[in-house]
């Protein structure tokens, strides 16, 4: 039970820092393809 309850704040806490890394990740492209377009 222990272990389980573990392995579900990873999961949370790796969820979260998927979603940061998404949202860096969009925010590069965005900047990037504006960039683009703009030149």
């Amino acid at each position: 039970r222990r272990r389980r309850t573990k392995m579900r704040s990873f999961a949370s806490n790796f969820r979260g820092a998927h979603l940061r890394l998404n949202r860096m990740i969009t925010q590069q492209v965005k900047r990037a393809f504006v960039f683009l377009s703009s030149r």
